[in-house]
């Protein structure tokens, strides 16, 4: 069932950034829906924002550095679960192209992605930057662009 999720959305470029809710489907084959907890900031999405990059893709959801939990798995995802915490890869090697097959996935030609599910409320397909789109409550991804960690052994001290 689809749900609705909220982010940081770019219609135009250089215009401001709206914060939207938009509709989320549910995932297809080897797709995963993420509740994200964390994103990071970074002047890639300035430049998508701004169209130095991406200049016809508008709209776009913005951010491309999150971690977060599955909610949703589509079929054919056996490598993940709902619960599951992951940390998301912009980058996910298809493991076929000419880079993959020669031991260079850091050059993969054909990275995969999940397809377009996501729309505004006034029905435009959304575009997510560099393919996770993070400055949001929900995000749809290949399941092999979320990487699984165990957030049990993390340490973190603050003083």
């Amino acid at each position: 069932m689809p749900i609705q999720a909220r982010g940081a959305i770019s219609r135009v470029p250089g215009a401001p950034v709206s914060i939207e809710e938009f509709t989320i489907d549910d995932p297809g084959p080897d797709e995963v829906l993420v509740r994200i907890l964390a994103s990071g900031v970074c002047h890639t999405d300035l430049g998508v924002k701004n169209g130095v990059y991406g200049s016809s893709g508008y709209p776009f959801v913005l951010g491309h550095e999150g971690a977060g939990v599955i909610e949703a798995v589509g079929p054919g995802v056996t490598k993940h679960k709902v619960g599951d915490h992951v940390i998301l890869a912009w980058r996910a090697p298809c493991g076929e192209c000419r880079f993959c097959r020669a031991g260079r996935p850091n050059f993969c030609s054909a990275s995969l992605n999940a397809e377009k599910r996501m729309r505004t409320n006034d029905g435009l397909l959304l575009n997510q930057v560099l393919g996770i789109g993070t400055f949001c409550t929900h995000t749809l991804v290949h399941a092999d662009q979320a990487i699984g960690y165990n957030p049990k052994f993390q340490r973190l001290r603050c003083r």
